[in-house]
């Protein structure tokens, strides 16, 4: 008698090929999803990383914007939040995007959100970055000379007031010799530097390309300093600069006849003006801009109470005199120098103040021998010469006047 076993062995192969796919295919199933899990998070990853640079267009962005638009912040597209603390502006490019915001302040704080879809999702991975950026005021010394600096004589007194600080200033924002400060600063950044014997309250800064010399009873330091009567140069008051070029000044546009002359004076109101040349007598009532293309022969300019003027000169040579500025803000007279203007003169002046920018131009100011002389405000100038007995007072408040422009003094990421 046979006995079969086959359907038994057989049994057996079955179950055991069953348990070698099932292993199989658990194998292929972890791989599978293994090579998924690696691919989503490479994905994201790759989204984390490239976030970043999304932010950081968000914040060129804003750095742009502060370039060509310093005061007027809501403008290209950015809206004033309802807080009113900052600008913002949304960008979307593809699968990325960035939000970005500028707070109002002087030095603006900037933050940017930027982030890349996650892979297969619809949402974003997100990253922030907060840029804190300085202003670079256009103006920051009492005098900057980009080919030298030169005082004749012995009479050259530097010091600092605030205009718009009632700790630095007198009854309506004039000088006063009881308060004044000691930031008033002279930078040279090519060329000599021939202090003399000046007197300056403040720092001075030069370049490896300037060269500066002083007398024996120069001197150069803080309020302390000058009260003890020291010489030359306290510590840590002369440093360098960065070598700065300056961009000729562009002409404003606009335009508008001169008003009738009436008794040899031109009175100004509010607006713009343009003209080939000029001679007479400036009465300036309202905010007035006056835009001169060849000749500048002007006698004299009387600035009211709550007026200004803004002169752009492309006159070859100019000769600032008798000039009266009841405003008593270096604001209300703003002296541009465009490219064509090489030589100013400043004589005949009671005092003067304004602020003068003639990146291209040589300046002489002559003082007034025995009797000294004031300006008040700033000065901007490719040489500076200075002659008799002058008292510069940079006014503080030119530096919120125009800006040379933003730069990042810190970055970080926020968590």
């Amino acid at each position: 008698m046979k006995t079969r076993a086959t359907n038994a062995v057989h049994g057996h192969v079955i179950i055991l090929t069953l348990i070698v796919c099932l292993l199989l295919g658990l194998v292929l199933v972890s791989v599978i999803s293994l090579g998924t899990n690696e691919g989503q998070m490479t994905g994201r990853s790759q989204s984390w990383n490239g976030a970043i640079p999304v932010a950081e267009a968000g914040i060129e962005e804003a750095f742009t914007h502060l370039k060509y638009c310093p005061t007027n912040r809501a403008s290209n597209g950015w809206t004033l939040a309802p807080t009113g603390d900052h600008y913002f502006k949304s960008r979307i490019m593809g699968s990325a995007r960035y939000d970005v915001t500028i707070s109002t302040n002087y030095d603006p704080t900037i933050t940017a959100r930027g982030g890349i879809r996650a892979p297969n999702q619809t949402n974003y991975i997100l990253r922030t970055v907060r840029v804190m950026a300085t202003n670079e005021p256009m103006f920051s010394a009492a005098i900057e000379a980009t080919d030298g600096i030169f005082f004749k004589g012995d009479g050259v007194t530097i010091n600092s007031y605030d205009s718009a600080n009632p700790k630095y200033y007198g009854p309506d924002g004039r000088y006063d010799p009881t308060k004044f400060n000691d930031k008033g600063k002279v930078i040279c950044h090519y060329g000599p530097f021939e202090m003399a014997n000046a007197k300056i309250y403040g720092h001075i800064e030069t370049t490896e390309e300037s060269s500066l010399t002083y007398g024996p009873n120069g001197s150069v330091g803080d309020l302390l300093w000058h009260l003890n009567d020291r010489k030359g140069i306290q510590e840590g008051w002369h440093t360098s600069t960065s070598s700065s070029e300056f961009s000729s000044v562009e002409d404003p546009g606009g335009t508008g006849p001169l008003p009738p002359r009436i008794g040899g004076i031109y009175t100004f109101t509010n607006g713009t003006y343009r003209t080939l040349s000029i001679r007479g007598d400036i009465l300036v009532k309202g905010n007035a801009t006056l835009i001169v293309q060849n000749d500048f022969e002007v006698n004299g300019i009387v600035i009211e109470k709550d007026a200004s003027i803004k002169l752009y000169v492309n006159a070859g040579s100019v000769a600032l005199k008798g000039i009266n500025n009841k405003n008593l803000r270096a604001f209300s007279f703003q002296y541009f120098g465009l490219s064509g203007n090489r030589n100013i003169s400043m004589q005949g002046n009671a005092a003067f103040c304004g602020i003068l920018f003639a990146p291209d131009a040589t300046l002489s100011i002559g003082g007034g021998g025995n009797d000294e002389i004031d300006f008040l405000g700033a000065i901007i100038a490719r040489i500076v010469t200075v002659n008799g007995k002058m008292t510069f007072h940079f006014d503080e408040a030119t530096t919120r006047l125009g800006s040379r422009g933003f730069i990042a003094s810190r970055w970080d990421e926020l968590l």
